[in-house]
């Protein structure tokens, strides 16, 4: 069980297992140089293994590997295809949705489970592993190409949605949500901190405002 948990932890960080034919190929090419003293033979996929470990920026010893473009194949930009469909006021909201699914799958969440749209990646219980699965599925659902550090520029699902709103799918004003998510709370000290700021004016103009809203809300029912 712990060999076959780690063989898949080496798959998905873009480490395969060398085959006998090929680990018996490269012993031979080993053989034949002279003053070869230390050598490691890896079968490794750099798009997997650079992303992994350059999840907080470019690492200097992997700094001379290039790796290529991903090439996009015919699949990709399957979603983005799909969200060219929707009527331009719902369009972000299915965005949303999208992204808590894929966050909810990589993470093996119960089905219908919907991961929060404030909370921290990482917070949430996001490892190393999850996160580069999830750049590698986010570009090729959008057919794009990530920055390695994505999950932590925009550490959110939240944030995420305003990223590709913004930087991928290039909306100048992006549809308001026809359902909008509730503001973030906010921590116990921020909010005590603008209440002290307010005016005894501005607070009974508040909570007038607030009583107000809920007249309506009632009066509509």
């Amino acid at each position: 069980m712990v060999v076959d948990e780690f063989e898949s932890w080496l798959a998905k960080a873009g480490i395969a297992p060398l085959s006998v034919e090929k680990a018996t190929a490269a012993l031979g090419e080993l053989l034949a140089q002279e003053g070869c003293i230390h050598s490691t033979v890896v079968d490794v996929d750099w798009r997997k293994f650079k992303a992994l470990f350059e999840l907080r920026g470019p690492r200097p010893l992997l700094s001379s590997i290039a790796v290529a473009p991903n090439a996009v194949k015919a699949a990709s930009g399957s979603f983005l295809r799909s969200l060219q469909m929707v009527p331009p006021a719902q369009q972000r909201d299915r965005l949303t949705a999208f992204l808590q699914a894929e966050v909810a799958r990589i993470m093996g969440l119960p089905a219908g489970q919907k991961p929060p749209l404030f909370q921290g990646f990482f917070e949430m219980g996001l490892d190393s592993l999850m996160a580069v699965e999830l750049k590698t599925q986010l570009e090729d659902s959008f057919a794009c190409e990530l920055p390695g550090t994505l999950v932590f520029e925009v550490p959110t699902i939240y944030e995420l949605t305003d990223y590709f709103a913004d930087q991928v799918l290039g909306w100048r004003d992006a549809p308001e949500p026809t359902s909008p998510a509730s503001d973030p709370p906010l921590p116990l000290g921020t909010e005590r901190a603008a209440i002290a700021q307010m005016s005894e004016t501005d607070i009974e103009a508040s909570i007038a405002a607030q009583l107000a809203r809920l007249e309506s809300l009632v009066g509509g029912q």
